[in-house]
């Protein structure tokens, strides 16, 4: 529309077609190669955090697509209201594997390999971390429905994203889970499908998070690539003398941002030192067990091992 405007008074004829052939010629000679994923470097708004010798950088001219959209701030204070409700949401087992892949979601890699379902039954408040964490990773992250990745277009807009977010995620069964272990385990490009576009491959680092009240047929799956690559969290039943705060997602993000993503990053500094294996709690470790066996038996015996939980 601004190339038009400008061209208007100039040019009768073709106007419409062409402004779009400027349009295509300025787009060519803008072209840079994506920049490389830097998997060691944490970009904050206002600079990186190096994770090899714990240095920050003030500079921020450097391109990517990695960045969150939060300020690093080493004295924030401790998000109080962010951690009283993990505390409230999640047993205190659980509580280091959610800061685990929090952090884990901060740069552009695999290593770890596991996705993540936070699973409840339903008014536990699970909307309040969706919203705090796509407050923070701003346009790095994207949201929808986990079935869509399997669609043939689906991963496409996972492109230079660090972060995907189904936060209300529906029962019906994948037909296929392909994509998905794929987006999960990629260390090499992958071919991606965009409408009125040749395939072409690409890099994806984006990790998958998913909220739902049960599990998805799609955790039925008791192949042991399917076991090795999910971690389930389900959160304590909501106690009926709780008073909820309709406004706690806001709060946090106006007052706690900062000191939330220090959170993440230390979680991520611990999966780091651990060399990419998340701390699992024995409840969490049994659990799995159960389903996995639970898988073989059929979706009702899953439903069943997860309301007992």
């Amino acid at each position: 529309a601004d190339i038009q405007r400008q061209l208007e008074g100039h040019i009768i004829k073709q106007l419409h077609r062409t402004a779009h052939e400027l349009l295509g010629a300025l787009k060519n000679r803008c072209w840079l190669a994506p920049p490389p994923a830097e998997p060691g470097r944490v970009y904050f708004r206002n600079g990186w955090y190096s994770l090899e010798d714990g240095s920050f950088h003030p500079d921020i001219d450097a391109f990517t697509f990695y960045r969150v959209a939060v300020d690093f701030e080493p004295e924030a204070p401790a998000p109080q209201q962010w951690l009283d409700y993990v505390a409230a949401l999640l047993d205190a087992e659980d509580i280091p594997t959610l800061q685990e892949f929090c952090g884990y979601a901060l740069i552009p890699t695999t290593r770890a390999q596991k996705m993540l379902f936070l699973i409840g039954n339903g008014g536990e408040g699970k909307s309040v971390a969706g919203a705090v964490l796509m407050a923070i990773f701003g346009q790095a992250a994207t949201s929808g429905r986990l079935h869509d990745l399997e669609e043939r277009f689906g991963m496409s807009g996972l492109e230079g994203k660090l972060l995907f977010i189904d936060d209300d995620l529906p029962t019906a069964k994948l037909r296929e889970t392909a994509s998905v272990k794929k987006i999960v385990t990629a260390q090499t490009p992958i071919l991606v499908e965009r409408k009125g576009r040749d395939a072409y491959p690409a890099q994806i680092y984006c990790r998958l998070m998913c909220f739902g009240n049960q599990l998805t047929d799609s955790l039925y799956d008791h192949s042991n690539g399917a076991f090795r690559r999910r971690l389930i969290l389900t959160t304590k039943p909501r106690d009926p003398a709780r008073v909820d705060n309709p406004q706690l997602a806001e709060q946090i993000i106006q007052d706690e941002l900062p000191g939330v993503a220090l959170w993440m990053l230390d979680g991520l500094k611990r999966l780091q030192a651990n060399n990419w294996k998340f701390t699992v709690s024995e409840k969490q470790r049994q659990q799995d067990l159960r389903l996995f066996a639970a898988g073989k038996r059929g979706k009702r015996t899953v439903q069943r091992v997860v309301r007992h939980e």
